[in-house]
């Protein structure tokens, strides 16, 4: 009877602990479930958000096996000087910006050099530096660079220059999703190619016979 007893409590027990343990794993499914599904609404909450404020197009892609080659710009290189004008230096280099945008051919090197230290760079709503950049704050710094001057957004960059059929190296191509309203801007880099920061890949090289872009492409506006 005793044997009987000793049993019969040992089984309760056990019976208590494995109920204890089933109870405490559907807590915890429970709370994995509930901290999962938070996830998920706050990363819809901030695509939603990120699509609403950005200025550029939602979903560009980059098509290709391989990313076209840009070429390191001439660093080396040095202007000459004779002695008669040395003494001119600083007011010439005072003077290379304003030079440089009113000349009619674009300084390539140092275009194409800041396109390639750009390259990669995560995209950024409202972004300037290489921590992350937006599509107008890419153009403003690579055309900088090479001496030209042009607002801060995509739709004020469109209000500058002169419209051109055909855009070229240089020029920049603007972008929309009705295919009206500038929301979205790059720069060509000729053979219709054209880099640009995409709010998916950061900063890239596309191409304006993607039907993706010729869908919603604008214009383009030369600005040297």
């Amino acid at each position: 009877m005793f044997n009987g007893r000793t049993v019969y409590f040992r089984h309760c027990e056990e019976h208590k602990r494995r109920s204890n343990f089933a109870r405490m794993w559907r807590l915890l499914r429970l709370r994995l479930a509930m901290t999962l599904a938070k996830s998920i609404v706050l990363i819809a909450v901030l695509a939603f958000g990120n699509f609403m404020l950005t200025g550029c197009t939602p979903s560009p892609r980059y098509l290709g096996t391989a990313r076209p080659v840009v070429h390191q710009p001439v660093s080396n290189e040095k202007p000459q000087t004779n002695s008669s004008s040395a003494h001119n230096a600083p007011a010439a280099a005072h003077s290379k910006l304003a030079a440089a945008s009113t000349s009619a051919d674009i300084d390539r090197d140092a275009l194409m050099g800041a396109v390639n230290l750009y390259l990669g760079t995560p995209y950024r709503y409202g972004g300037t530096g290489f921590d992350g950049i937006d599509c107008s704050a890419f153009t403003q710094n690579a055309l900088y660079e090479a001496g030209i001057n042009v607002p801060r957004t995509s739709r004020e960059q469109y209000k500058t220059g002169s419209a051109v059929s055909r855009p070229d190296f240089g020029d920049l191509v603007f972008f929309g999703e009705s295919g009206k309203s500038v929301e979205h801007v790059g720069l060509c880099l000729g053979n219709n190619r054209f880099a640009h920061a995409s709010t998916k890949l950061g900063v890239t090289i596309d191409s304006l016979d993607d039907p993706y872009y010729k869908k919603r492409y604008i214009g383009a506006k030369r600005v040297r």
